[in-house]
């Protein structure tokens, strides 16, 4: 009896795990496609408002992790803490739920290290840059979440297989 239930458990626990890493690769992609939009409201708005970054940040109507990133950043720079340490800040504290790559994290924080720093040009050609760069990390996770959702799945749920007939 106690065999099965701890049979059971190692099955239930490598299925779940599957199951969160599978996840990770979703909120990635979801991550990533909400700032895009993001980027290209700030360019919008830098191109035809004169409006503080502060108050582009504060006005954008974002949902789920975007949410959480904006109001982090916000609360931030609410503190007085600059825009390009406000930002940073609020990026680290969601990167571990967002399921971001490096590079991913690494062009967001590029991203706001420069922002509010250029002439009204320079930030848009900073957003159009980031836009593509943050496109192709975008197709790069879609790729990944269709190859290798399954694929871990299935890997954790046969690994806890494996274990559970060599247990046997």
């Amino acid at each position: 009896m106690l065999r099965a239930a701890g049979i059971t458990v190692l099955l239930i626990s490598s299925v779940f795990t599957g199951i969160y890493i599978s996840h990770r690769l979703s909120l990635r992609v979801e991550f990533l496609r909400k700032y895009l939009n993001f980027i290209k409201y700030i360019e919008t708005e830098i191109r035809y408002s004169a409006d503080l970054i502060y108050d582009l940040v504060k006005k954008y109507k974002a949902t789920g992790i975007m949410k959480k990133f904006v109001d982090e950043c916000c609360c931030n720079m609410e503190k007085g803490i600059p825009v390009s340490s406000a930002w940073n800040l609020a990026l680290k504290k969601i990167s571990a739920d967002s399921g971001l790559y490096s590079d991913d994290i690494e062009i967001i924080h590029s991203f706001g290290e420069n922002l509010g720093k250029n002439d009204i040009e320079g930030q848009i050609a900073h957003c159009n840059l980031t836009s593509e760069l943050i496109g192709s990390c975008l197709i790069c996770a879609k790729d990944n979440k269709s190859r290798k959702s399954k694929l871990y799945f299935m890997l954790c749920l046969f690994s806890g297989l494996c274990i559970i007939l060599l247990f046997l």
